[in-house]
């Protein structure tokens, strides 16, 4: 039960609006999310997870227009730890995030069916990496900082 206090401190479930019509619906405390809530932007994107302190924090999926764009762990409201994201092609991406940026071991899904197994540093290919193509092709090669050597 909500009482008093809880509401005069922002706690508690809340419906929370801006003057740019995003909407935030779930806990808060001191009148920002935190705990389990949905964020919802004047876009139709969307946030569905854990929140700390007004920041993504912890476990949660963000879609635009319906669609899965990013599912997995956030901190201080970036992508960070194990994930899965889709690019703007469709392609999927699924591994580790440091900072909203591809890092450490990931597989790369292409929308052709390509398969990339590697290595990523700051978004970019680094290290070790094998593609198998979707006709089973498999093909290894070195990476650098995004370029092939």
């Amino acid at each position: 039960m909500k009482t008093l206090a809880h509401a005069l401190k922002g706690e508690g479930p809340a419906v929370i609006l801006d003057d740019v019509g995003t909407r935030y619906e779930g806990d808060t405390s001191h009148f920002a999310p935190h705990g389990v809530g949905v964020m919802l932007w004047r876009d139709g994107s969307t946030y569905t997870g854990e929140w700390v302190h007004g920041f993504m924090e912890g476990v949660g999926a963000c879609r635009r227009n319906s669609q899965l764009v990013q599912e997995g762990g956030y901190v201080h409201g970036k992508r960070h730890g194990k994930g899965r994201s889709f690019d703007a092609e469709g392609a999927l991406y699924v591994g580790m995030w440091h900072s909203n940026r591809k890092q450490g071991k990931g597989t790369e899904i292409g929308t052709d069916g390509s398969v990339l197994r590697g290595r990523w540093l700051e978004n970019l290919r680094h290290g070790r990496a094998t593609l198998r193509s979707r006709e089973g092709v498999v093909a290894s090669s070195t990476w650098a900082r995004g370029v092939r050597l």
